[in-house]
């Protein structure tokens, strides 16, 4: 099977109201290296290649393969789709979202998003983090893999994750408004250290 043949395949079965409902489904297909999975927002009556999205099969196994530090004691979602996959596609991809918009993305999300080059760097990645912002990560993109959210709660991963999409759609939106601007560095400063912003930070 070719991504070509999984294109019509998805076609065939979305076009059909007895498969399905409201245009929803999902399909893939993985072949020695890589696996093509249906990203959400796409209808499966009208998706092609640019719906799927394609990952490294040998780095996701990767990530069963080791214990990690980073993520004991936490809540994870895990996302990717064809946005994510091309912010994460290198660091230079995700510098649109490594920084925060608005107070909100501050809060929920952490000062910074975290990306990483390679799993067996993440611990060093971690502590940098941490004496940059006194805090763990919220947010962790692993090159060609996806985007982690980690949470103290399972619900706090799922928001967390939210936020980390809502700045992925402001970034990709303000590339059609002259380009995509982060909060200046004292004014996220500010929201850091100001009092009820702490306490926000604490409970979220």
């Amino acid at each position: 099977m070719s991504i070509k043949e999984l294109v019509k395949v998805s076609r065939f079965y979305g076009e059909n109201p007895d498969f399905l409902l409201a245009g929803g489904g999902n399909t893939s297909f993985k072949d020695k290296r890589y696996i093509y999975v249906k990203a959400s927002g796409f209808k499966m009556a009208s998706i092609g290649e640019d719906g799927f999205v394609k990952l490294d099969r040998n780095a996701l196994n990767r990530i069963w393969e080791k214990r990690y530090p980073a993520f004991k004691n936490k809540y994870i979602t895990f996302e990717n789709n064809t946005e994510i996959s091309a912010a994460v596609k290198d660091s230079a991809s995700f510098e649109k979202v490594h920084s925060s918009y608005t107070p909100d993305h501050i809060v929920y999300a952490g000062p910074e998003m975290s990306f990483v080059e390679d799993l067996d760097g993440i611990g060093q990645d971690i502590n940098q983090y941490k004496e940059r912002n006194w805090c763990h990560p919220k947010v962790i993109a692993v090159k060609m893999t996806g985007v982690f959210a980690l949470g103290d709660e399972e619900n706090s991963s799922h928001v967390i994750m939210l936020f980390f999409l809502d700045a992925l759609k402001i970034a990709v939106y303000a590339e059609s408004f002259g380009g995509y601007k982060f909060m200046n560095k004292e004014q996220i400063d500010f929201i850091k250290n100001w009092e009820v912003e702490e306490f926000r930070l604490k409970v979220n």
